[in-house]
């Protein structure tokens, strides 16, 4: 049946819990869910979501497949089999502690379990100023390792407001950075970037 397990309202054939114990069935397969719920039991009767076979973006992460096993009159023996050639896969990695690009690709890579999967990479953490995160390099050396990827720079600079007070460029510009914030709350998202890319900019001009 094609419809939602609920205790109220959906307008997928809403299907209560009650109505599953009242059902007398052994089992009931159930549609509509697109992840494998594990085999669930409402009084004497079994009921599942297999989910689907075959995952085809990153709203449908992690592995898919079908049920399969034995019906009984009075009970089952079911169980999970992956089908899927290749799993969507969401993937942050802390590089809060990495000083290189080799680092951060070797970080990467310790933490990828299949490499014929599709992955979402987004770098995380907090990193220091003087380090530059150049995600063309990182891209360069993952496509030798991995089927297929993207990945996404989302770390921020360490201490980023430590020269927020000082009468230097660091310090004007941290300062036009708070000011453009304070003047617009819609564009933060842009101005965090816009902050780490000037502060890694900047700090590369130190030395």
């Amino acid at each position: 049946m094609h419809g939602e397990v609920t205790t109220g309202t959906n307008i997928y054939n809403p299907i209560s819990r009650e109505s599953i114990e009242r059902s007398g069935f052994s089992y009931i397969a159930l549609g509509h869910r697109h992840d494998f719920s594990g085999i669930l039991k409402a009084g004497q009767t079994s009921y599942a979501y297999a989910g689907i076979p075959e995952g085809r973006g990153f709203d449908e992460l992690g592995d898919k497949g079908i049920i399969e096993g034995t019906i009984y009159k009075d009970g089952t023996n079911l169980s999970f089999r992956k089908m899927n050639r290749r799993s969507y896969r969401q993937l942050p990695v802390d590089v809060s502690d990495v000083l290189t690009t080799d680092e951060i690709t070797r970080r990467i890579l310790s933490q990828i379990e299949q490499k014929n999967d599709i992955y979402k990479i987004t770098l995380t953490g907090e990193v220091p100023s003087y380090v530059n995160i150049n995600v063309s390099d990182i891209e360069k050396e993952l496509e030798y390792k991995l089927s297929d990827f993207s990945l996404t720079d989302r770390t921020m600079v360490k201490d980023r407001f430590e020269a927020f007070g000082d009468n230097t460029l660091k310090g004007l510009f941290m300062r036009t950075i708070e000011e453009k914030r304070e003047a617009s709350a819609s564009d933060a998202a842009l101005l965090e970037e816009a902050a780490n890319l000037g502060l890694r900019i900047l700090s590369q001009e130190d030395f």
